[in-house]
């Protein structure tokens, strides 16, 4: 078995390159390095595969557009999608971003509003 070990750049590159999934330079950098800093947390090392990374992770424009698919998904209650949609602006974000934050992974894309999710 040949082990390679690649740096976040060589991962988001490689994900970039993805045909099947729409990851920005920027959010597959991101990622690499939230996973990079998850396997030396816990001490494992984890195999780069890039369709599992592309089904368990997805880049949204936002976090309210991440959230909004979430709504839709979950069927969650009127209540929070009026809540949201009522916000604008920065507020919106931070509700959107809350609001993902206590169903799953979020990661922040350093310098835009693009986040990455994991799976919900």
């Amino acid at each position: 078995m040949i082990i390679e070990t690649l740096t976040p750049d060589d991962i988001a590159t490689r994900l970039t390159h993805d045909e099947h999934a729409q990851w920005t330079y920027q959010g597959a950098y991101a990622l690499a390095q939230y996973l990079d800093d998850l396997s030396s947390d816990t001490g494992e090392p984890w195999e780069f595969d890039v369709v599992a990374i592309r089904c368990d992770y997805t880049e949204y424009s936002s976090a309210r557009e991440a959230a909004s698919e979430l709504l839709e998904w979950d069927g969650e209650d009127m209540d929070t999608e009026l809540a949201l949609s009522q916000e604008d602006g920065d507020d919106a974000e931070r509700a959107a971003l809350e609001y993902l934050g206590k169903r799953t992974t979020v990661i922040s894309v350093t310098g835009t509003t693009r986040v990455i999710v994991q799976t919900f």
